[in-house]
């Protein structure tokens, strides 16, 4: 490699550096607290709100990656192990949220809808 190839070499270093921490920073890239997720989903349940789905489906992973290690806390019913719940709940779509007043969502949800719906806090993002 010779001088010039080595300049080139080490702008696209700087460049490529220079965007990765412009990218890591951006406000689209929060971390939330673990503690507050786990607070959260532990209000999902008390306050009523089930996941009913199939376990490894896209939007079961997709719910899983969301509350991570606070996934214990949500109650989510395996309707490939539990069918006849899933049936007597009323519930042939997956994923479906239902609530304590009755009423059902037959699609994904975010914190930000399901703090609506329960009235439990969102978890804080630093």
């Amino acid at each position: 490699m010779n001088f010039g190839e080595f300049i080139i070499f080490v702008g696209f270093l700087v460049v490529g550096v220079a965007i990765m921490i412009a990218v890591l920073s951006s406000s689209s890239y929060v971390t939330r607290i673990p503690e507050e997720y786990t607070r959260f989903a532990q209000c999902l349940t008390q306050k009523g709100a089930k996941l009913y789905g199939i376990a490894g489906t896209t939007h079961y992973d997709e719910a899983q990656t969301l509350f991570g290690i606070s996934w214990e806390y949500v109650t989510f019913i395996d309707c490939s192990v539990q069918r006849s719940v899933c049936i007597a709940s009323g519930v042939n779509k997956y994923p479906t949220w239902m609530f304590a007043d009755g009423s059902k969502r037959t699609q994904p949800m975010t914190f930000s809808q399901l703090a609506s719906k329960t009235g439990c806090a969102l978890p804080s993002i630093i």
